[in-house]
């Protein structure tokens, strides 16, 4: 079976699910001017896998693409309202309290997303401010709540969640010349 692809544009109180529809348009969402900052960040973790692949700056937000594929054979959750968190760093690996929080733009009628099983949701978080011209890292934190067997025996499924996070993804700020500002 060949996984399905969804995608999710969350930006500025928008959601857009290109693809869940035949003849659907594709939808430009309102996000950042900026470039994107490319990234190929990974994380794998109970049949879940989460990726990050960009980053865009803006004057009043900040953008973060990401790409989460559900290999499990149960839908998959996510609370976008409480949890999904973005963060920023001066240092890599040191966490403090003066690192800055963002908050998720959150559509109006969407607080919750299930990505169905062998199915990749990607899309564009978008969170509330620019990011601090101090911060030199950010990451990204998202607890996924899904079932499992605690047992092969087991008649019934549990539910669980587990959070994925994505740290230390930095921040390439440059000059035309190539230099980090």
């Amino acid at each position: 079976m060949k996984p399905q692809i969804f995608s999710l544009l969350l930006a500025a109180g928008s959601f857009f699910c290109v693809a869940c529809q035949p003849n659907q348009s594709t939808f430009s969402p309102i996000a950042p001017t900026s470039p994107t900052i490319e990234y190929d960040a990974q994380l794998n973790k109970s049949l879940i896998v989460m990726r990050v692949t960009g980053v865009t700056l803006g004057e009043d937000s900040t953008a973060v693409n990401i790409a989460i594929t559900n290999g499990r054979r149960e839908p998959i959750q996510i609370d976008l309202e409480k949890n999904v968190r973005l963060y920023d760093r001066k240092e890599k690996g040191v966490f403090s309290t003066s690192n800055n929080q963002y908050l998720l733009s959150l559509p109006q009628d969407i607080s919750k997303i299930q990505i169905e099983p062998g199915t990749t949701m990607k899309g564009q978080l978008v969170f509330i401010g620019r990011l601090s011209p101090e911060a030199n890292f950010i990451g990204l934190d998202i607890k996924i709540k899904y079932k499992y067997y605690p047992s092969l025996s087991a008649k019934e499924p549990l539910d669980t969640s587990a959070t994925f996070s994505i740290d230390d993804i930095e921040i390439k700020r440059g000059n035309p010349d190539g230099q980090n500002n």
